[in-house]
């Protein structure tokens, strides 16, 4: 539920959407989140070319939706810390260099998440800064705001997504690639086994 609810705050703050709300089973629902999963074949399509199919919207229009951002929020600028780096415990690749990236970026990089993904990530990669925000909107704007986003396939990647972030690195999950967006600005590195 609560995370329902920070979910909530982010989505309430688009101006396409009037509410957001937790189904008691009872009302009408405009649009349930979760037929995604439902449709199309999760791997080999995105999350988007899912979400679209799952709300009706057929493949002729999909690219124009697609191409466009579909999360505006304010920026919120750190000074000093222009790059953003999420990663959580789920969906990650053993082969995505985070070393080489945490050590271009140590000085200029916040990382975004818990205490839990703060220690795993200080005991695997480095020691960093990090912002705990109050719900996905602040999460977001954090993200708006940095010139580098790197993260892996995860809420923070999708936000970044969403925004059509114009610097962003994503870890591909090799055994689920729905977090892969072909466009500029975004660089996704899925170097497989052999």
């Amino acid at each position: 539920l609560e995370m329902a609810e920070k979910t909530g705050t982010l989505l309430r703050s688009q101006s396409y959407i009037s509410d957001v709300r937790i189904w008691n089973g009872k009302d009408t629902i405009a649009h349930n989140l979760d037929t995604f999963r439902t449709v199309g074949n999760p791997t080999k399509e995105n999350l988007t070319d899912l979400h679209l199919r799952a709300v009706g919207i057929g493949a002729a229009e999909q690219q124009c939706h697609k191409n466009n951002a579909w999360l505006t929020v304010p920026a919120l600028i750190t000074p000093g810390k222009d790059v953003v780096f999420q990663r959580t415990p789920r969906r990650r690749n053993p082969h995505f260099s985070w070393k080489q990236i945490y050590d271009e970026y140590r000085d200029r990089a916040v990382l975004v998440g818990i205490r839990e993904e703060q220690a795993l990530f200080e005991r695997e990669v480095g020691p960093i800064d990090c912002f705990r925000p109050h719900d996905f909107l602040e999460m977001a704007s954090l993200i708006r705001g940095s010139h580098v986003f790197v993260g892996n396939s995860s809420c923070g990647a999708a936000m970044a997504e969403g925004m059509k972030h114009q610097n962003m690195i994503v870890e591909v999950y090799p055994q689920n690639p729905t977090g892969v967006f072909a466009r500029d600005g975004a660089r996704y590195c899925a170097r497989y086994p052999q």
